[in-house]
């Protein structure tokens, strides 16, 4: 699959403007495409006053506005999902958690249907890392639980149960880690041992709660899966700092948790 260039998707959105017309449906998809083309897929064009990160969280709020107008919750669904990225962009948390909220609630009353269930396991994933990220780590849990127990995901077992092991971990259960870890690592194997970075957190998660008991056998095992599933900078210096910073913590290692916690994700190199 081939991605278009920049000029390529600009040229497609200023086509599609003049057919969409008057139609609520069309102005829709046209104002989600502008939020998730123009200022977020290409890096942000910049705006009169050279920031990007206004004008997207107002395009991504017209595209829910239109959306909201045509009376499909799945399209207002998806102009919602790229509003909480927008506003994650911004760096507003607060902002982001509650409109991840509102989505669930959004798609909480629909039928089931094949688009209804592909919304709401993207939404429940993305209501417990807003949730996690806010501090609001009840209802994290809680979104993490019912992702986990979703039955679309059954045969999936690593998917299913990747947030739910990273907030536990962060949560302190080793309960419930310990016996997720069983079934993301057999899930994960029958499915070919992919290399997808969405899943380290919960490695890291593992691997640390195993620091935490003294079991170095284990946590080194959960540490090779964390280094196949293949991991960045930006996510080393995220959630693994995070991970690392506890267990240092509580091997009484203060000042080596705050040098662990100290680089930006935005400085640190391929190392």
């Amino acid at each position: 699959m081939r991605l278009p260039s920049q000029e390529e998707a600009l040229a497609l959105i200023t086509e599609a403007r003049e057919p969409a017309g008057d139609d609520p449906a069309a102005q829709a998809a046209v104002a989600l495409a502008e939020a998730a083309v123009l200022t977020d897929a290409f890096g942000a064009v910049q705006g009169p006053a050279g920031n990007a990160v206004p004008e997207t969280v107002a395009r991504a709020e017209r595209a829910v506005e239109l959306a909201r107008r045509t009376a499909d919750p799945l399209a207002e669904s998806a102009a919602l999902d790229a509003l909480t990225g927008a506003q994650s962009w911004a760096g507003d948390t607060f902002a982001t958690a509650a409109t991840a909220r509102r989505r669930i609630t959004l798609l909480a009353s629909l039928p089931i249907s094949p688009a209804g269930t592909h919304e709401l396991i993207d939404a429940l994933g993305v209501a417990a890392e807003a949730g996690l990220g806010a501090g609001d780590v009840p209802r994290a849990r809680r979104w993490a639980r019912q992702l986990a127990d979703h039955p679309s995901l059954a045969e999936s077992g690593h998917r299913a149960t990747c947030r739910l092991l990273m907030v536990s971990a962060l949560a302190g259960d080793v309960d419930e880690v310990l016996t997720g870890s069983v079934r993301f690592l057999d899930a994960w194997r029958r499915a070919g041992s992919p290399a997808r970075s969405i899943l380290a957190p919960a490695a890291a998660g593992v691997a640390m709660i195993h620091g935490l008991r003294d079991d170095h056998d284990a946590r080194r095992e959960w540490q090779e899966i964390m280094d196949r599933l293949g991991t960045s900078p930006e996510h080393v210096y995220g959630y693994g700092a995070v991970f690392d910073a506890m267990l240092l913590l509580h091997r009484g290692q203060a000042p080596e948790a705050l040098e662990r916690t100290a680089p930006e994700p935005s400085r640190c190199g391929s190392g």
